[in-house]
């Protein structure tokens, strides 16, 4: 497995480990706008990771 690959899982793993808390922090009100822009930075910060990683695996299979 790639590096990259690795990076990837232990983002995706971390993220969503945290998704609960947040649910339940929006849920009750005690998520601060501040937090929440947080959590969404991280979001897209592996969203785009996520894609940059598909684009490099669509690559290296059509080289193939």
């Amino acid at each position: 497995m790639r590096e990259d690959t690795k990076a990837i899982i232990e983002s995706l793993r971390a993220v969503s480990g945290h998704a609960e808390t947040i649910a339940q922090a929006l849920m009750l009100g005690k998520m601060t706008a501040k937090k929440q822009r947080e959590y969404a930075d991280m979001l897209k910060e592996l969203s785009e990771l996520l894609h940059e990683h598909a684009d490099i695996e669509e690559k290296d299979t059509s080289n193939e």
